[in-house]
């Protein structure tokens, strides 16, 4: 095996576990009350408190490539760490401004990752690449938890449950292509991310409409 086709397959694999980890996770949370998703959405704030100090220490290592540019990004996610280490809001209405704040932040570093993305090469587009990637997972958790706050307390509606049904059969398709997908990924890896892309934009769609 060549050193790019072994890159390749190391791409595919750790790609597949991300998205894998992601489906578990929001499989779990759909399976929540309100109360209890108040709960995970506070560890959902640490988890992205730790991926923001992990990405910066990134794109220190990163930083005489990228210019200003960088250093907005780095500006950016600096906003985020602290929203997401804000504690814990003791009004639903506190929750849901902290809630659209931390969503709306996250849209933020996205476009300037994008703009950095567009802007360089190598490593540092790869990591600006990575950076979009990660936060479009954690945007749509987010999604969700705003979904069940609105729903949630209906936990018994029929509206509630026809989209639990919806995003469950949307999760089981998702599981399901990534389940057959190892030896195609390592194959074929742009046509494989393509197809698990426009998957994963089923399940947006599932949860924003």
């Amino acid at each position: 095996m060549d050193t790019k086709e072994s890159t390749i397959k190391e791409t595919a694999k750790q790609k597949l576990d991300e998205w894998k980890k992601t489906a578990r996770q929001m499989k779990s949370q759909l399976e929540l009350k309100s109360g209890e998703a108040r709960d995970e959405f506070e560890d959902q704030k640490k988890t992205l408190h730790q991926w923001v100090d992990q990405t910066r220490e990134r794109l220190d290592d990163l930083q005489d490539t990228g210019g200003d540019e960088l250093k907005k990004l780095k500006q950016k996610l600096e906003t985020l760490r602290e929203q997401a280490a804000e504690k814990k809001a003791d009004t639903e209405d506190r929750f849901k401004a902290e809630q659209q704040k931390i969503m709306h932040q996250m849209g933020e570093v996205r476009a300037q990752a994008e703009t950095l993305y567009k802007n360089t090469r190598g490593n540092l587009k790869d990591t600006a690449e990575d950076i979009d990637e990660q936060l479009d997972q954690f945007h749509t958790r987010f999604d969700l938890f705003k979904l069940q706050l609105q729903l949630g307390k209906q936990e018994a509606s029929d509206v509630w449950q026809n989209k639990k049904k919806e995003l469950s059969r949307s999760l089981q398709e998702f599981n399901s292509k990534l389940e057959k997908a190892e030896d195609a990924a390592s194959s074929g890896w742009n046509n494989f991310s393509s197809e698990m892309s426009e998957a994963w934009k089923h399940i947006k769609k599932s949860v924003t409409s």
